[in-house]
């Protein structure tokens, strides 16, 4: 069987390496490994919440991986999973997953919490999708790449996934991580124009629109006191990338985090003020496929780091 044309997210542009083969993952659901993750009562996309789990979007082993807080993988869900990068999970525990394959028609497909999938599967209006928001009120938001070409929207849908408003595009460019705050506010990470820019659950732009000490920002998180982390691909010594946090004004402040940094793609951080970090392709995992990496609130290095099952981590929440 031919493995899926897979792809890396290179330095400031897009590479696609040729077609490799090898043994690949069929796609057939598996039960959970270990207790299920509880739901909190939280609007999760805010990417902070009473956390009990971490879940994380695994490209290159075509599913999603949800771990205790101490790092014990304790669910994994392959059911309809075709190259994953965004993975979000509602106040009811609902689990959304992006798919970016097959290039041009993705798709979004949605879990019950125990991994069974369920409806709605969203196809409408879809090409290239990266991450994905709920807010809370059940209203979905996708970033959609949109085939490469440099520009880019955001989609939003009913709970039903029948396609609603707004769709944005003022300010995209080449959208990555998404995330949706307690009041609707709308932030987006602009891989192509290394910005991130806010919207007004309308879809106007607002205030603030960051452009400074980004580089190549790849996923975001907005705690409950507003406070942006943005983790960014490169920018490190020797590339390595990091997470940038911001005030709610959009100026910078601390922490800066580059410890253990390998190529950050994703950041979440959970009502205790900790921060995970998804690092595509290491450190600290032997077969250089990523791993999730820890930080207390003040950006020190902590534990779990986490490596079991992870394939090329992307976009990661905490419910």
């Amino acid at each position: 069987m031919l493995c899926r044309r897979r792809f890396r997210f290179g330095i400031g542009i897009l590479a696609l390496p040729a077609v490799l083969l090898g043994a690949c993952n069929a796609g057939t659901p598996t039960n959970p490994v270990a207790n299920s993750p509880t739901a909190s009562s939280s609007a999760l996309r805010t990417r902070s919440s009473a956390a009990g789990a971490v879940y994380v979007a695994n490209f290159a082993g075509d599913n999603v991986t949800a771990y205790r807080l101490d790092g014990k993988l304790a669910l994994t869900v392959t059911a309809g999973i075709n190259g994953p990068f965004g993975v979000t999970v509602d106040k009811n525990g609902k689990i959304y997953v992006t798919n970016t394959f097959p290039e041009t028609a993705g798709s979004v497909t949605t879990y019950a919490p125990n991994g069974e999938q369920t409806t709605p599967t969203i196809t409408d209006g879809i090409h290239y999708p990266l991450d994905v928001a709920v807010d809370n009120r059940g209203k979905i938001y996708v970033s959609d790449f949109n085939n490469y070409s440099g520009n880019g929207f955001i989609t939003t849908y009913k709970p039903d996934g029948t396609r609603t408003r707004p769709t944005i595009t003022a300010g995209i460019a080449g959208p990555f991580g998404l995330a949706v705050d307690a009041n609707g506010k709308i932030y987006v990470a602009n891989f192509y124009n290394n910005t991130v820019t806010t919207y007004k659950p309308d879809g106007a732009p607002t205030t603030p629109t960051i452009t400074k000490n980004l580089a190549s920002p790849r996923g975001i998180a907005v705690d409950a006191n507003g406070k942006i982390y943005v983790a960014n691909f490169v920018g490190g010594p020797h590339n390595a990338g990091f997470v940038a946090t911001f005030r709610p004004d959009g100026k910078q402040t601390t922490p800066t985090i580059t410890a253990g940094i390998e190529q950050a793609q994703g950041v979440a951080v959970d009502d205790t003020g900790k921060i995970y970090v998804t690092n595509f392709q290491g450190p600290g995992h032997k077969g250089g496929f990523g791993s999730v990496t820890t930080y207390t609130a003040d950006g020190k290095h902590t534990t779990p780091t986490i490596t079991k099952a992870i394939a090329e981590p992307v976009i990661i929440t905490v419910h």
